[in-house]
């Protein structure tokens, strides 16, 4: 269901008081009402959050019993999982030190020690940086898994106690072929800062937060522009900016560099008009032309843009369809991040070609 920001009301409320930024609702939602945050609030991944907020209301403002009692074991259940996800974490970095690959983890537990309570974050796959060139990586990836799909930027790999794994031999990458060029030497420089960043408390690596303030939004801009999104990584960067109390690395020039001005921008709209941060608080200027493009597909398309009513299952389980999808993305977005929209269809192209060099001399090693 397309929802327009004035329906998000209680959404948003209910988020700010999760974010101790509201004592209570401005009213009290009828049960369909609750029924809707609460199915948004799975949607945006974001159903851990919002029940800190839920705990905290008046009792004459919360959830129907039998609503309340669902969020609760929900909320149990994504705290279990990230103890796991904290211990698997430190078990994988462990094996892949074994392996010859010293590991940092991307996204995921790293991004939930930033939160009050790191519990109420969801998580997901485990996805993991590899020490080492793409082919040797790839070449490791192989080894343990010969059918393995490889794409650009990580390899397929055997579950671990039912949690995917996706090891990255690149962080991230750009369609614009001089702008990548550029990121994946910006990434080479760092891996031996990043790789050495361990949390000791944990156990595993993660990266510091001048990389992440850069790497995220790469991250964010990617998912926007191919699928769509949740709220949840724009959270995790709001916690990210948190976490440097107003006093940010010199990441700026890289920024301007890479091209993602325009997206930091859209983020800092978001940072400001849903999570409240004040315009001091901002990494750059909020761009409201961006930014109201973002949210909306951000409400329209949910996570990995699995809940986007605008793509079919039909379209979704063919590659026509998912073809046809991005287009259609480019040309959405193109006025607003025309170089990367532009490069994009090129770019997927050219990783036909790529894709089949890269995985014979990957398996040769």
């Amino acid at each position: 269901m397309r929802m327009e920001m004035g329906e998000m009301t209680i959404f948003q409320e209910l988020l700010l008081v999760s974010m101790g930024k509201r004592k209570a609702l401005s009213r009290t939602a009828s049960e369909a009402e609750w029924e809707e945050v609460y199915d948004l609030s799975i949607k945006q991944s974001m159903l851990g959050i919002l029940f800190i907020g839920v705990s905290k209301l008046p009792q004459e403002q919360r959830p129907p019993r039998k609503l309340l009692m669902r969020w609760i074991a929900m909320s149990e259940h994504i705290k279990d999982d990230n103890e796991k996800k904290f211990a698997y974490c430190k078990e994988i970095s462990e094996w892949f030190g074994k392996k010859g690959f010293r590991a940092c983890i991307l996204k995921g537990q790293g991004n939930a020690l930033l939160y009050p309570e790191p519990g109420s974050r969801s998580c997901g796959d485990i996805d993991v940086w590899l020490e080492g060139t793409p082919k040797e990586v790839a070449h490791f990836i192989l080894q343990m898994k010969p059918d393995a799909e490889l794409w650009y930027h990580h390899g397929h790999f055997p579950k671990y106690k039912g949690t995917e794994i996706e090891p990255h031999y690149r962080p991230a990458w750009f369609s614009s072929p001089w702008k990548n060029r550029k990121l994946q030497r910006w990434f080479r420089s760092e891996a031996p800062e990043q790789f050495g960043h361990e949390l000791a408390d944990y156990g595993f690596a993660v990266p510091t937060t001048a990389f992440n303030l850069v790497y995220q939004l790469c991250h964010i801009r990617r998912h926007v522009l191919n699928e769509g999104m949740a709220l949840r990584p724009l959270m995790d960067y709001y916690y990210l900016l948190k976490s440097c109390q107003g006093n940010y690395p010199d990441v700026l020039p890289l920024l301007k560099s890479f091209g993602l001005m325009g997206i930091a921008g859209a983020v800092m709209y978001i940072m400001r008009e849903v999570f409240g941060m004040a315009d001091a608080e901002l990494l750059v200027p909020a761009d409201a032309w961006r930014g109201k493009t973002m949210l909306e597909e951000v409400y329209l398309t949910g996570n990995f843009g699995k809940f986007d009513a605008r793509v079919s299952e039909a379209q979704r389980n063919s590659k026509r369809g998912r073809f046809l999808n991005r287009v259609k993305r480019d040309v959405r977005f193109f006025a607003q991040y025309p170089g990367e929209c532009f490069w994009e269809p090129i770019f997927r192209t050219y990783l036909i070609f790529w894709k089949k060099w890269f995985v014979k001399a990957a398996a040769k090693g």
